[in-house]
């Protein structure tokens, strides 16, 4: 298989399990569920009525009285906010540090840096520290570059570094993706994956191979690959020959989730769920997962995901 038609393939297998919540909700799930990775425990936001309020998990009561046309989680001393139309910060005490008078925001393109809150280029605060940030924002836009290549040879493939010296010879039928620690491969109609040392981790006898990435150089990374009708999951380049769970379920999210012990999120009959390395999964099915899996949509409701599997109610119309 050459390389444009499999990456035609891979588009469209992403295209297929992409997801889409099919509804739009009054604030920005994004924001919510990045945020939700850094925030305060037992402190969360919750509608009632048609506002919002904050609610200590362990209590069940309202932190304080004061609500919010949106609300997101606490990240540090401080939570983003919607009052009135726009936007402002509120402390711990539910006083406004910044009034509610910006019509929109922004994030940092960088899930680890969303606590800052940019509201203009002059005006960036530090949701953690509780003030302005002095160093203001600058975004890296100069990409990583992979320190491999594939070439062809006689109709088959390998693998060159960056100084063209050939690291795997050109023996596969195709390569299904080269990651800075080890290269996924078909050899004789089989799937399977060596290192840049040439050793085969995973031998060649699979079918079919699924996997997400959005970091070239992020370790470990998990990949799933199929054969009959069984899905065995390895996090490479560690994992020993025999995965680390076998499973009916084809995961097709297993990049950046923020759940402990998950390892991607599945799709069954419309819905989504998330498989975890014990062979568990969430107590409920969903309409939307986010990709770091800690937010899920279910008829025009809206939920925090818990690391047991259970879930704390967001939003409902």
């Amino acid at each position: 298989m050459k390389p444009i038609f499999l990456f035609l393939l891979l588009l469209m297998f992403s295209t297929i399990h992409a997801q889409n919540t099919n509804h739009t909700f009054p604030f920005n799930l994004y924001t919510l569920s990045i945020q939700k990775a850094y925030s305060v425990k037992n402190i969360l936001p919750r509608i009632e009525g048609d506002t919002f309020y904050y609610f200590n998990l362990t209590t069940e009561k309202k932190v304080f009285n004061n609500n919010f046309e949106e609300a997101y989680p606490f990240i540090g001393k401080c939570a983003l906010v919607k009052a009135n139309g726009k936007y402002g910060i509120i402390d711990l005490k539910g006083n406004y540090i910044i009034e509610p008078t910006y019509i929109d925001y922004d994030l940092p393109p960088y899930k680890d840096e969303c606590h800052l809150i940019i509201f203009t280029e002059d005006f960036i605060f530090d949701l953690n520290a509780g003030t302005k940030s002095d160093n203001g924002y600058i975004i890296c836009e100069e990409p990583a570059v992979p320190e491999f290549r594939t070439f062809t040879l006689h109709n088959k493939y390998g693998i060159k570094n960056n100084t063209n010296e050939t690291i795997i010879e050109a023996k596969y039928d195709s390569v299904i993706d080269i990651h800075f620690d080890f290269f996924v491969l078909k050899l004789n109609n089989n799937i399977g994956v060596i290192n840049a040392k040439n050793e085969t981790i995973i031998d060649f006898k699979y079918e079919e191979a699924t996997f997400s990435r959005d970091d070239y150089y992020t370790t470990p990374q998990t990949i799933g690959l199929k054969k009959g009708n069984t899905w065995t999951y390895f996090e490479l380049p560690k994992s020993t020959k025999n995965g680390i769970l076998s499973s009916k379920h084809q995961c097709f999210q297993m990049h950046a989730l923020d759940l402990e012990n998950a390892i991607g999120v599945f799709k069954k009959r419309n819905r989504f769920n998330i498989l975890f390395k014990n062979g568990k999964k969430l107590n409920k099915y969903y309409n939307w997962i986010s990709n770091n899996g800690l937010v899920g949509t279910r008829n025009k409701v809206v939920y925090f995901i818990n690391q047991d599997g259970s879930s704390n109610l967001y939003y409902k119309e």
